[in-house]
């Protein structure tokens, strides 16, 4: 490695940490994905699958305004 490569990862390694700031408290693992912060498998499952799938609301379904196209069994009883 060229003194000049070092320099230049010296510059992007200085970039990376110019931000932090350290202090005294203790180091905390806190889980992201929880209000509280707390690990569940739960919250982990439905953290896997979030912004997959669109909510889904059955009620759209049923209380959909439109024409039947199919003649139905309760449609034929009419």
């Amino acid at each position: 490695m060229s003194t000049s490569q070092q320099l230049s990862a010296f510059v992007e390694c200085w970039e990376c940490i110019l931000g932090v700031t350290l202090n005294d408290e203790p180091n905390a693992i806190t889980w992201r994905w929880s209000s509280s912060g707390v690990y569940s498998a739960a919250c982990a499952y439905e953290a896997q699958f979030l912004g997959l799938f669109p909510h889904f609301a059955p009620v759209k379904i049923w209380c959909a305004h439109v024409e039947p196209k199919i003649l139905t069994a309760d449609n034929l009883a009419i």
